[in-house]
């Protein structure tokens, strides 16, 4: 039994490490997206968005009620995440 919870533990450790990581990378394109006027930077920044919240539901809230990022995120995205309570 003490394996079972143990190997459960590790599973939940490497997801959250994992989502961190896409969502690096994806914040990294839609930075990079921001910048550059050849591709768009929300379609990146909502799945990081996404995946920080999926590690760490606290680091979304704070990225998303930064004043930088908020002026980045479309009117009906800002509803979803009202709605699903990422952003209070």
């Amino acid at each position: 039994m003490l394996k079972a919870r143990k190997g459960i533990k590790l599973l939940m450790g490497v997801l959250k490490i994992f989502y961190t990581l896409c969502g690096i990378f994806l914040f990294t394109l839609g930075i990079i997206g921001v910048v550059l006027p050849i591709i768009p930077g929300w379609p990146f920044l909502i799945p990081a968005l996404y995946c920080f919240y999926k590690a760490s539901p606290e680091l979304a809230r704070r990225i998303v009620s930064s004043p930088r990022f908020k002026k980045f995120i479309p009117k009906s995205v800002d509803k979803y995440l009202k709605k699903y309570e990422v952003m209070k």
